[in-house]
């Protein structure tokens, strides 16, 4: 292996996401997984954060500023990931982002869009989002 500068970063909890994907990717991973240059890492453990870069509103803003590869297929490089600005929330809101984000790791992908939309509700006002700008978010995203 090659000297790396980070590499206390990997033994850290973490979110970690691919390089393409078709949507938002970003799941939570425990200290001591180590991934190679087809994925990326946030050195974090916050649910809260997992909750944000994985809303609509987050994959809406990627996808304007990420380059697209074929079939629509966006680039989840550092460099537009970095952007997704994070919103300042009150600790209830935190707190609700966080407990839905671990109910929906809890139940492994299985019935979870009652929980997403929850978590989206959320953002969007977070965000301070219109009706208008809501519709045009999901019809984007769908």
């Amino acid at each position: 292996m090659r000297s790396c500068k980070y590499w206390q970063e990997f033994e850290q909890p973490k979110i970690i996401f691919p390089d393409i994907a078709s949507s938002s990717r970003y799941t939570y991973f425990q200290p001591s997984l180590y991934v190679d240059m087809t994925a990326f890492i946030i050195p974090t453990n916050s649910f809260y954060i997992l909750g944000i870069v994985n809303s609509n509103v987050s994959e809406y803003f990627l996808s304007s500023i990420s380059s697209q590869v074929r079939g629509n297929y966006l680039r989840f490089k550092r460099q537009y990931v970095s952007q997704i600005p994070i919103a300042n929330a009150t600790e209830t809101q935190k707190e609700a982002i966080e407990y839905l984000v671990k109910q929906c790791l809890e139940a492994k992908g299985k019935e979870v869009k009652e929980l997403e939309t929850k978590i989206n509700q959320i953002v969007y006002e977070l965000y301070g989002l219109s009706e208008e700008e809501i519709r045009i978010i999901e019809g984007e995203i769908k």
